[in-house]
């Protein structure tokens, strides 16, 4: 029970199915424009929470004028009920996205178009179900899927709903065998190599188990319709299921997966065992409807990573790679087909455009925004052995004709389609310009991790080690969530407004301290530190003492020194001084502005005398500001004063951080110099009492 003034209660975002309030006027809620119901509408639960008010007609029509549905209470419904007023929060979040299949969408982007999220995070909750009953570790099951507000998750035997706002296990069915072929622990490609069992979609969750797919109703994981195949030939089973995925209405899945040697436990021969890399079949329904709309025979084979869909067509490439068909030949079985490949009308079946010259890919994705295709590969730790990880085609869409193509690049894939730019995967992963093939000289790194990365709007997420993220809003490098490994399959989803992740680590001996699943959001007043970005070019920053680097809004990034977070630019520094210290305060506990950030003077060295730092540049003009704070706890006027010299002109006399702003405040002075034509900047500094302080230095060539 939370006792005290509703209003200032500090409820959690997102927590509340329902609050209800008997005396709104007695509780000051009419009283309070602009406060009421703001504050309680904030933790209300996406996707329907409810506030209930108990009031009279006139005072709803005056919270009616109130409520602004357009900004501060975006998405809510104002409804009357008896002597009740509702509020409710309908729909999603606004600039919030779902992650409903393995690779993010039907069209294979592997980027969430979630705005909401990024760094820095605060914790939203933690805990939640155990991981007793999912998937085990590298085994690379199937990623997690997030849509309508829910987490779906499966083990060996079952499927599980989470609410992604507090953890709470909303439903749970058992389905025997469902999942069983990625109950393995050895290294595997796994859904790398096969894709998802399962698609989720904010009202239907489809399952495919064998030569059954179950149509779930997404609310309570009840049974609403199954699709299963009649038998190829008499005597025969049903042709079991191979991969899925939706787009709108249309059901699209394959059929008659192709297993060959390697690509499960037994080393089946049979063309239709359930699991493979592609399938010899595909079929279209309509999901309302459960009606067959076509279905189309492979040549060869519809690898499973080379179907995507977009808009009224589905893309897709018939062809055997030369492992598969030497494979195939060891047993005595041979295909003709050359490899195609083909755009398909959704509704219909029938070809819009095909290519057959220059097929090679093993993965294709679609980017709706520029209206291309891209034809690619995804080889990398764990992935498929015969993935390719050579070779590049961009294509329009709309007819087939070839926007670039590269032969001869190399990448880890799968490759991420992120704005206009191509991002390929693993450590060193760089950029590439979408619709012109240049590389963009951009690029991020990451430490050791068996799972590929997966994006949004704002972020990469990948295990470095622990959790680890790269910072694709403020450009600021790589970080870590700290204290827990994400899984060996990609587990970190951007998705409603929520970093999502679930814990998919079982089986797992690594040594980390937590092992739980939790969910954050973005948190402005929590810090964020990160590692191995790039230097602007004209630009330089340096923060004393800080745990890691970061950029400022003004694109300058801040290195730490000592280099304490990560591997960062090489700068050559020098600090002189008897007695150098450096001293650390959350940023919480700083003050500071818009041109003096309170992470920058969160830190500071104290005691140094002389301060040399080696730039690039030879010579030339300059400006450089330094950003000055003193943490002292017990700071008092006059306890410590000292002077500044940059390249030996006084630009500081007597400098008293605690009489000019205060204790914990970030004070910024800039200065025009010249840098020497070996390129150091030099700084003295001369105590006259107490030590001197220094929270950071910023060069910027003119």
């Amino acid at each position: 029970m939370i006792e005290g003034d509703p209003l200032e209660s500090g409820l959690p975002t997102y927590l509340c199915n329902l609050i209800v309030a008997e005396d709104p006027q007695g509780i000051g809620l009419l009283a309070r424009k602009g406060e009421v119901p703001e504050s309680l509408f904030n933790a209300l639960r996406p996707y329907g929470g409810v506030l209930c008010l108990k009031m009279s007609e006139a005072d709803h029509s005056a919270l009616a004028k109130r409520v602004d549905t357009g900004k501060k209470y975006a998405n809510a419904e104002l409804k009357r009920s008896g002597v009740m007023t509702l509020l409710v929060r309908a729909g999603a979040l606004p600039d919030s996205d779902d992650w409903t299949h393995q690779y993010g969408n039907e069209e294979q982007t592997l980027v969430s178009g979630d705005k909401r999220v990024k760094a820095p995070f605060g914790v939203l909750w933690f805990g939640g179900a155990s991981h007793e009953s999912v998937l085990p570790r590298h085994g690379h099951g199937p990623s997690p899927q997030v849509a309508g507000g829910r987490l779906f998750i499966e083990g060996p035997d079952m499927i599980r709903s989470v609410d992604v706002y507090t953890g709470r296990v909303m439903w749970e069915r058992n389905m025997p065998g469902f999942g069983e072929y990625f109950n393995r622990t050895d290294h595997f490609a796994g859904a790398g190599e096969t894709g998802s069992n399962y698609v989720s979609m904010p009202d239907r969750v489809y399952a495919m188990n064998g030569d059954v797919i179950l149509e779930l109703n997404a609310t309570d994981g009840e049974e609403v319709r199954t699709y299963q195949l009649a038998p190829r030939e008499k005597g025969e089973t049903p042709p079991k299921w191979g991969s899925i995925r939706v787009s709108g209405n249309y059901l699209i899945a394959s059929a008659m997966p192709l297993a060959l040697e390697g690509d499960d436990k037994k080393k089946s021969g049979s063309l239709n065992t359930g699991q493979g890399s592609g399938s010899r079949l595909l079929v279209i329904y309509d999901r309302r409807s459960g009606k067959m709309l076509w279905k189309r025979d492979a040549k060869s084979n519809f690898r499973h990573n080379n179907i995507a869909v977009s808009g009224d067509r589905v893309f897709c490439i018939d062809r055997l790679t030369e492992q598969k068909e030497q494979a195939l030949a060891r047993r005595g079985l041979k295909f003709e087909g050359k490899p195609v490949l083909y755009a398909l009308d959704l509704k219909t079946g029938e070809v819009i455009w095909k290519r057959e010259k220059d097929v090679f890919g093993t993965f294709l994705n679609y980017s709706s925004k520029h209206g291309v295709l891209l034809q690619a590969g995804s080889a990398f730790r764990d992935r498929a052995k015969d993935e390719s990880g050579k070779g590049m085609m961009v294509l329009r869409g709309e007819d087939g004709k070839i926007v670039w193509y590269d032969k001869d690049i190399e990448y880890n894939g799968p490759c991420l389609l992120w704005r206009d730019k191509i991002l390929t995967n693993g450590a060193g992963g760089f950029g590439i310009e979408l619709l012109t093939g240049r590389k963009t000289g951009w690029q991020y790194a990451r430490t050791y991790g068996c799972n590929t990365a997966i994006g949004s709007e704002n972020l990469l997420t990948f295990r470095s080690g622990a959790a680890g993220f790269f910072d694709l809003d403020g450009d600021s490098g790589t970080g870590n969530l700290g204290g827990f490994k994400s899984s060996c399959t990609a587990n970190l989803i951007v998705a409603d407004g929520v970093l999502n992740a679930p814990d998919y680590t079982r089986t797992c001996v690594c040594a980390y301290q937590n092992q739980t699943s939790l969910a954050l959001v973005h948190m402005p007043e929590a810090e964020v530190w990160t590692y191995g970005a790039q230097l602007a070019k004209d630009r330089i920053g340096i923060n004393f003492g800080a745990p890691g680097d970061r950029r400022s809004s003004g694109e300058t990034l801040f290195l730490d020194f000592p280099v304490v977070g990560g591997t960062s630019p090489d700068l050559n520094i020098k600090i002189e001084g008897k007695e150098v210290k450096y001293r650390r305060l959350h940023a919480s506990l700083v003050k500071g502005s818009d041109d003096a950030p309170d992470w920058l003077g969160a830190s500071v060295v104290e005691g140094a005398t002389r301060i040399v730092i080696e730039t690039e540049k030879k010579g030339g003009a300059a400006r450089v500001r330094l950003y000055l704070s003193d943490l002292d706890e017990k700071g008092e006027v006059g306890g410590r004063k000292f002077d500044v010299k940059l390249q030996g002109k006084k630009v500081i006399g007597g400098m008293d951080l605690i009489k000019e702003v205060g204790a914990k405040t970030v004070l910024v002075k800039e200065f025009p110099v010249e840098l020497k034509k070996d390129g150091k900047l030099e700084i003295d500094m001369d105590a006259e009492k107490g030590s001197t302080a220094l929270a950071g230095v910023e060069v910027i060539w003119d």
